[in-house]
Order: structure tokens, then C-alpha cells, then sequence
């Protein structure tokens, strides 16, 4: 949700929600141009732009604005950073949130921006004992703890499914992980995982299945191009990395050695609200 000239101050240092302090002149609060409880995204920056955070927030009250979810910023990319001095505070468009996200009702299956919600292609075959991972894009602020995929053609005994941070375009460290799953049956698999805000950013999901199993792809209309390079002769096709899994029982704590598989419509993968 975006406002018009709104840029305040704080006297706040820390980690913790701003308290605003009023309005720069020619400019209004964050309270006049949304009120409490909405939900908008904000920039902080200190006088030197050496500290910085972009996110999600709301307030909480009139003068209370909560960093609900945390985007970008100067440090890690993934907390609210501890500044040293008090920021000014904006409300801001940025790339890193585009595609736009807001919060949708609970217990709702979210499908990556990337992947539209429907549409289905014949099926994609994840190869017996290989890590796959795709990048992904989830368009909301929730909060999520549950994951699934259809799978189309039965193979194998154990599958898992889990989510990886974007480091750089590939696939960095592990988030959530599924416990196994069954792929020796048709139909819709799903599992809890470790419960957390993974809308706003780009990462990646990955499967893996002790058989090759075919799970249901995404329609050629319905895919967007993720953070990896794509030629024209790949539109709506994403890039699919893949590293061996020999006898594994989890997946990697980090991605490994990784090759490109291939280029085609990716698995459909959703994630439930919480």
C-alpha cells in the first residue's frame, strides 16, 4: 500500500518497532496517510546511508510503527538491523518487493508469484536420488507452516520438500525441511515445516525423492522468469539446478555443487498460511 509525501522521524535506536516523532515539514505522518493496523512498506535510512532497512510494517498506534517483516537492509538482508542512530522514516516502493505483497487470509495455499495459481503442464520428472531447486517468489506477508506438491506419477518411497535462501541468484542455506514424504502414490502431499515469513524476497524450493517421480508442472502461460538468466528461447521456463543426493536421509544444510538440469515448466509447489 503506498501513500503520497509521507516521511517522519524517530528518536528510536535498536532493533525494536519506531516511535515516530512527527512529520518533516511539507510531509505527513504515517498515521494520516493509513491509520493503524494497515499494512505499507517503509524505508529507514540514517544521515549517512551507511545504516538502511526496507520492509513491511504496520502501526501498532498513532506513533508505533512495527517492522513487521524485514526485506532488505544494510546488515544481513533478513532482520531488523540495530541502528546506531535514529533513521528517517518513508513510505517506499522498492524492486526488492515487486512483486507486490500484502497478507491474505489464514489457512490459504499460496502459490509463487512466479508460478501463477493455476494451470497445470503435463508433469515434471524429478530424477531418483537429485536435489532440485527452482526459485520461487511468495507475494504475501504471512506467516507460513505448510508445503505440498501433486504428485502425478508414483516412484520411489521417501520424497522431501524444503526452501533455501537466495544467495546471489543460487541457492544458499537451508530454511525449512519437510519430514519425508510418500511419492509411491498419486495425489496431493503435503507437511508441516518450520513455521516463518518467507514472502518478499526471492528463494529457492527444492525437492528431492528416492524414485524418479513426476509431480505436476506449471502451465507454459502461467510461469514468470526468476533471478536466473533466461534466453528467449527459454520464456516461461525456469532454470532448474540440480546436485546428486546418493542414500541421503535429509536435505543439505547448504546447496552443494550444482549443475543446471534443464530449463522447463517447473514443478507447482504452494505454501499454506498460517
Amino acid at each position: 500500500m503506498l501513500a503520497n509525501r509521507v516521511k517522519e522521524t524517530t528518536s528510536t535506536t535498536g532493533t525494536g518497532s519506531f516511535t515516530t516523532t512527527g512529520a518533516v515539514a511539507g510531509f505527513q505522518t504515517f498515521n494520516t496517510a493509513y491509520g493503524t493496523n494497515k499494512r505499507f512498506n517503509y524505508w529507514a535510512v540514517n544521515d549517512t546511508d551507511s545504516e538502511w532497512e526496507t520492509g513491511v510494517g504496520y502501526l501498532s498506534a498513532a506513533t508505533t510503527l512495527v517492522r513487521e517483516t524485514v526485506l532488505d537492509n544494510s546488515s544481513d538482508g533478513a532482520t531488523a538491523i540495530n541502528f546506531t542512530t535514529a533513521p528517517s522514516l518513508f513510505c517506499t516502493s522498492s524492486e526488492i518487493t515487486a512483486p507486490s505483497i500484502g497478507l491474505a487470509q489464514s489457512n490459504k495455499w499460496i502459490t509463487p508469484k512466479n508460478h501463477t495459481h493455476t494451470g497445470y503442464r503435463a508433469e515434471y520428472v524429478i530424477p531418483a536420488d537429485t536435489v532440485i531447486y527452482l526459485p520461487v517468489f511468495f507475494y504475501v506477508a504471512n506467516e507460513f507452516d505448510n508445503i505440498r506438491l501433486s504428485v502425478t506419477t508414483a516412484a520411489g518411497t521417501k520424497m522431501r520438500i524444503g526452501l533455501y535462501e537466495n544467495d546471489n541468484g543460487i541457492p544458499g542455506d537451508l530454511i525449512a525441511e519437510t519430514s519425508d514424504l510418500s511419492p509411491a502414490t498419486t495425489g496431493i502431499k503435503s507437511a508441516t515445516f518450520t513455521q516463518g515469513r518467507y514472502g518478499g524476497r526471492w528463494l529457492f524450493a527444492a525437492i528431492v525423492s528416492d524414485g524418479a517421480t513426476g509431480v505436476a508442472a506449471q502451465d507454459d502461460a502461467q510461469v514468470d522468469c526468476g533471478p536466473l538468466a533466461m534466453t528467449s528461447a527459454d520464456t516461461y521456463k525456469v532454470t532448474v539446478l540440480s546436485e546428486a543426493a546418493t542414500s541421503w536421509t535429509a536435505l543439505p544444510s547448504s546447496a552443494g555443487t550444482l549443475t543446471e538440469l534443464d530449463r522447463k515448466n517447473p514443478p507447482r509447489i504452494s505454501l499454506q498460511t498460517v
